[in-house]
């Protein structure tokens, strides 16, 4: 995640204080083809995952865009 906190000293506020929290924090997510249709279902999981007990000071930034 990518957060400007830069332009808003609310913004920066907010984001520090949940910063301080995020190793609380349990994120699930899953990812599935939706269905439009009868003959698209049943709908198909492809994966799922958990984030959790985030650690941020040992966040590291992603390499710049050209090596990518």
């Amino acid at each position: 995640m990518d957060v400007d906190i830069g332009s808003s000293a609310v913004a920066n506020s907010v984001v520090r204080f949940v910063l301080g929290y995020a190793r609380y924090i349990v994120v699930d997510m899953a990812y599935l083809i939706q269905g439009n249709s009868e003959e698209e279902l049943p709908e198909q999981l492809i994966g799922a995952l958990r984030v959790a007990h985030l650690d941020i000071n040992k966040a590291t930034a992603p390499p710049p865009e050209h090596l990518v």
